[in-house]
């Protein structure tokens, strides 16, 4: 009985560990040292008619990257995921940093994103070169 309890917790633990991401934190420590476009950083919102609520993207200058919802009932929503960014030649790498269990799965890069900044307003473009959304620069409508 000892060894089949053995057995088992021994077959438990070489689970777990496969499901560690390492390559996940190697790309975190990554993703956190690369450089910034330093006009990105800041508040970046829009109000969404259908939805009726205000979204907003938040650039952090250590690369961390949230989102944050507002909507007009009053309800307040942060993004619970560890998302970095860093940026090059005008496009936005994205990278969602997962704890590696089973129940959240790997972490994954995606992206690139093309984007401008227009004085207060950033415009992210399609690969073809169409814009598709923007957002104003802007703090919380609370």
């Amino acid at each position: 009985m000892c060894i089949k309890n053995l057995l088992f917790l021994l077959v438990v633990v070489l689970f777990l560990s496969a499901c560690h991401d390492d390559n996940g934190a190697e790309l975190l420590e990554f993703y956190k040292s690369q450089p910034r476009d330093p006009e990105l950083i800041g508040w970046w919102g829009r109000y969404d008619e259908l939805n009726k609520e205000y979204t907003y993207n938040i650039y952090e200058s250590d690369g961390r990257f949230l989102t944050y919802e507002i909507k007009d009932s009053g309800e307040h929503y942060k993004s619970w995921t560890d998302d970095y960014y860093y940026t090059k030649d005008n496009k936005i790498m994205m990278f969602q940093y997962m704890s590696g269990s089973w129940k959240d799965g790997p972490s994954f890069e995606f992206g690139p994103q093309a984007y401008k900044i227009n004085g207060d307003t950033l415009f992210f473009y399609n690969d073809d070169g169409g814009m598709f959304v923007y957002r104003i620069r802007s703090e919380p409508k609370e």
